[in-house]
């Protein structure tokens, strides 16, 4: 079971992929649906790249600056 998340930003286009792959010695089903806590997955992503693109912009800006 695989998850891709893409953003594209101002500086970058960003790719997140999460995969759940199950041990071949698993001795349980595999997991066929994501775990609730999973959900806001997207959101830290999304937070993450928001910081980066913010960060690299405040570099940009103070690179002017001087």
């Amino acid at each position: 079971m695989e998850k891709t998340l893409t953003i594209n930003g101002a500086f970058a286009d960003w790719t997140l992929t999460v995969a759940v792959t199950p041990l071949e010695s698993a001795d349980e089903e595999p997991i066929t649906e994501w775990p609730s806590t999973m959900d806001h997955l997207d959101q830290f992503f999304y937070a993450l790249v928001n910081c980066c693109e913010s960060a690299r912009d405040a570099e940009l800006v103070r690179g002017r600056r001087r």
